[in-house]
């Protein structure tokens, strides 16, 4: 499907059209009403009677007021436009903040003062769930686990069978495009989940020092026979465990499908990987799934948990969709830049 345009929903639920906000009701309505899901978890909806992208960097449904109406509790979001809530399909996230989805699984989030006052009107709450005029709702989990992708046979195997879908045979567009105008002077690089090699291969070949990790043996053996006669070291660790050696050892470090492929109950522990092996102002170049999925691999994140992960020890020089994502990425992608705190 192609689309008339692209509308951002940013943190506090208002839209944006080329960083113009939309304040026309009856457009809005129309455009709220209208949020859906494609087959590759782009969120769309209708502007002016036209297909359009959204890029949502939060849930999509930012609900600012909550109210009763005949036992159901209806949120009402930044432009009044209401929503029923099904307490079925909620979840609170690593900020206990508590997340649905409608029926369409289209997600909203309650804002902080709207969520003291839901949890004023519960009956009692835990943290398996709450009781609202008499009856029981479990919290459900943010994320499907799936054991299997802490083990590497089953990142061989998915490289084995042709179910690797991340892997783009090629270096990301927008590595090629915007590491030139970083003007890096020769960097150590480390590449974190490096598969068949091809970032690591881009940044060697532009004169960079590059250390790739990985472990999966099908992955790595691939990226050694693919770029056998670059100046990269591939190294087989898990990316949890690896040697103190490389702590404060890079000056700059490359995301790209880690985030999304490790079990999301830990990612701070990644953020943590990422700090200790990068020197103090060393750089971080982020390529990150910005998508609702909550099964995966890939799962999805919005651009709000990401900033939540990084903002703490990064400085944002850069951040932003990337507008010409390949293929099934499109309208999916995060780019961003940082600088490490001191």
């Amino acid at each position: 499907m192609s689309f008339a345009s692209t509308l951002s929903i940013d943190e506090h639920g208002r839209v944006l059209i080329d960083e113009t906000r939309i304040n026309d009701p009856d457009q809005l309505e129309i455009f709220f009403q209208s949020l859906k899901f494609d087959q590759n978890f782009a969120l769309i909806s209708v502007y002016k009677n036209e297909p359009c992208l959204v890029e949502a960097f939060d849930a999509p449904w930012v609900l600012l007021d909550l109210r009763i109406e005949q036992s159901q509790i209806i949120g009402l979001n930044t432009f009044g436009f209401e929503i029923p809530l099904n307490f079925n399909k909620c979840y609170f996230d690593q900020w206990d903040r508590l997340n649905g989805e409608l029926e369409n699984q289209v997600p909203w989030v309650l804002t902080r003062s709207a969520q003291e006052s839901f949890f004023d009107q519960l009956d009692s709450f835990d943290d398996d769930g709450f009781v609202w005029l008499g009856q029981s709702y479990n919290v459900q989990s943010q994320f499907e686990k799936l054991d299997d992708i802490e083990k590497p046979r089953w990142w061989s195997e998915a490289y084995s069978t042709g179910k690797n879908g991340w892997d783009l045979k090629a270096p990301h567009p927008a590595l090629k495009d915007m590491l030139p105008r970083l003007k890096l002077p020769r960097s150590r690089i480390l590449v974190l989940g490096c598969g068949e090699g091809h970032d690591a291969a881009h940044l060697a070949q532009e004169g960079h020092v590059v250390t790739a990790v990985d472990f999966s043996d099908v992955a790595l053996n691939r990226a050694k026979n693919l770029y056998q006669s670059f100046p990269i070291q591939f190294l087989k660790h898990d990316v949890f465990e690896l040697p103190r050696s490389f702590d404060k050892s890079f000056d700059f470090i490359l995301e790209h499908t880690l985030y999304c492929a490790v079990s999301p109950d830990r990612r701070s522990e990644l953020v943590k990987v990422w700090n200790r092996c990068l020197v103090q102002g060393g750089y971080f170049m982020g390529l990150f799934f910005a998508m609702e999925k909550r099964f995966g691999p890939p799962y999805g994140a919005r651009e709000w948990e990401i900033r939540q992960q990084l903002q703490k020890d990064y400085h944002m020089l850069f951040w932003g969709r990337w507008k010409d994502s390949p293929g099934w990425r499109s309208g999916k992608e995060l780019f961003m830049l940082g600088q490490k705190k001191s």
